[in-house]
């Protein structure tokens, strides 16, 4: 027990990756569970309204530095666009993703609906 809390206070990086393991991770992972189950109970085309809403918030908050990856990425690939365009772009795939992920607590409805 000893070796364990000298090194929770001594060792930056392994009390970074405890913290992450026993707080943030599950954090996250009860608010998707509530969020897939709250989403379950709208519409289709609802739901992946919402998600569409909530992806560049995600990006914004949950996903900084997937999101200044993908920002450095598009400024690479497509440095014949200006900022304004980069960012609509990135919005765009923010939005994509975040209706793709709303619409995994519909699978069942989607598949009875066959879309």
């Amino acid at each position: 027990m000893k070796t364990s809390c000298l090194r929770f206070v001594n060792d930056k990086a392994w009390r970074k990756k405890q913290l992450r393991y026993w707080i943030s991770d599950p954090f996250w992972g009860g608010l998707d569970l509530i969020s897939h189950s709250l989403l379950r109970h709208l519409p289709i085309s609802a739901n992946a309204a919402v998600g569409a809403f909530l992806g560049p918030i995600a990006a914004a908050y949950r996903f900084k530095i997937e999101n200044e990856r993908a920002r450095h990425n598009l400024s690479v690939l497509r440095a014949d666009l200006d900022g304004h365009e980069r960012d609509i772009m990135l919005t765009q795939m923010w939005q994509n993703i975040g209706q793709s992920m709303s619409e995994y607590s519909l699978l069942d409805k989607l598949f009875a609906e066959n879309r």
